[in-house]
């Protein structure tokens, strides 16, 4: 539950981006460079906190982990998961600017609800406990379907944008939960590997994605784009875990 606590404060940041960037307008770029020096003050913390640690005992461990039919699974969901998002993070603001005129401002607007809604994703570790990941991975891929088609589909409402923005963000920061559960049980001995494949799989999945949705909005139509990749969260959604 602390992991995914942890994991939600991705939420805070995202709520922030909106006022930031109707603040800022053409001088987005010192936005960059205040949340980029943010980060960098946050390393420096975090290095002065792990130096006063008491050192592991030396050992070494293959650079690969095992690829074991649960880790193939959790790369697959992961990789598909991060498609589906693509939708939203890359081209929404494109998609809404096409479809509703809207300006920055309001794109900005619906990012600050992505974010606020995103806090939902601390409560993936007792959700998980309660109900199991299966259940919780399956419903929230689902929501992030529904919430892509929201948001990226032409002739949507601007209510149903916002209710689609606000599940987005909700849906997001849950599964990147439920993926770093995942990640740290499927490589028990090797915890911190499991979560780092887990969120490589999405980094991948979110470029590739984003590669793909381009080439088929462009050869097709973004409506199928859109309705697409809002099918690869249910894909996503129906993977589970393997052992063995």
């Amino acid at each position: 539950a602390t992991n995914t606590f942890i994991n939600a404060g991705t939420s805070a940041g995202v709520a922030l981006s909106g006022p930031v960037a109707a603040l800022m307008g053409a001088e987005w770029r010192l936005a960059y460079a205040g949340f980029a020096g943010a980060a960098v003050l946050m390393a420096w913390a975090t290095l002065k906190v792990l130096a006063g640690a008491a050192a592991q005992p030396a050992g070494r461990s293959p650079l690969m982990p095992p690829l074991t039919p649960d880790l193939k699974r959790l790369a697959a969901a992961a990789g598909l998961s991060g498609a589906a998002s693509t939708v939203v993070w890359s081209f929404g603001a494109d998609l809404l600017a096409a479809n509703l005129e809207w300006s920055g401002r309001q794109v900005g607007m619906l990012w600050t609800v992505m974010g606020c809604a995103g806090v939902v994703g601390a409560m993936a570790g007792s959700l998980i406990a309660r109900f199991g990941m299966r259940a919780v991975h399956l419903v929230f891929h689902i929501a992030l379907g529904l919430a892509v088609a929201a948001v990226g589909l032409d002739g949507a409402p601007p209510w149903l944008v916002f209710t689609g923005g606000g599940l987005f963000g909700a849906a997001y920061l849950m599964l990147t939960g439920v993926y770093l559960v995942w990640g740290i049980s499927a490589l028990p001995e090797r915890p911190a590997t499991g979560v780092t494949v887990a969120f490589l799989a999405l980094a991948v999945g979110q470029t590739l994605g984003a590669m793909a949705f381009g080439f088929v909005m462009e050869r097709v139509s973004a409506d199928v784009a859109v309705a697409s990749f809002a099918a690869l969260a249910l894909v996503a959604g129906g993977m589970r875990r393997r052992a063995g």
